[in-house]
């Protein structure tokens, strides 16, 4: 039986070897898709934190890659709120005072809208959904190399 670097040849050793080849730049891939989000596809990105948070906590896996962030305004933001409007009544007396042309104006309270997290934004899961037939096809293709490389003279076919 043929050996492969001491050990025995078997097909998950071979599509193992292809994972390892093929999981770096599929997770570029996938991250070039969430930058494209964040710069203005579903969010306007201004300060940068939230895509660094994203390329820090994402990486490469045994069996792949993941993409992920921890920031909980992103988690708001993908998983939507359902949360609905709520009144905010003043707990200290100048908590909602104001001056307007030498008049000072106390609020009984104001009401807070739960728009801005009521939709759901799929920030990561959309630039993976987008990203999938590109890397799919790219993990098709190591995985094949590995085969050939492996068995040079067999005629195989491969479809993924």
């Amino acid at each position: 039986m043929s050996t492969f670097s001491g050990n025995a040849i078997t097909v998950p050793r071979v599509i193992a070897r292809a994972i390892v080849r093929w999981r770096k730049p599929a997770l570029q891939t996938a991250m070039d898709a969430v930058r494209e989000n964040m710069d203005g596809r579903i969010m306007q990105s201004r300060s940068g934190t939230t895509l660094k948070n994203i390329e820090s906590q994402s990486k490469t896996t045994t069996l792949g890659f993941k993409v992920a962030t921890t920031q909980p305004s992103l988690i708001a933001w993908m998983l939507g709120s359902p949360r609905k409007a709520f009144f905010v009544k003043p707990v200290q007396a100048r908590a909602l005072r104001w001056e307007k042309g030498g008049r000072v104006f106390f609020s009984k309270g104001h009401m807070i809208s739960a728009w801005k997290f009521a939709p759901k934004r799929p920030v990561l899961e959309n630039a993976v959904d987008r990203s999938l037939p590109q890397i799919t096809k790219d993990l098709g293709r190591e995985i094949e190399t590995a085969f050939r490389e492996i068995f040079p003279n067999t005629r195989m076919e491969f479809r993924l």
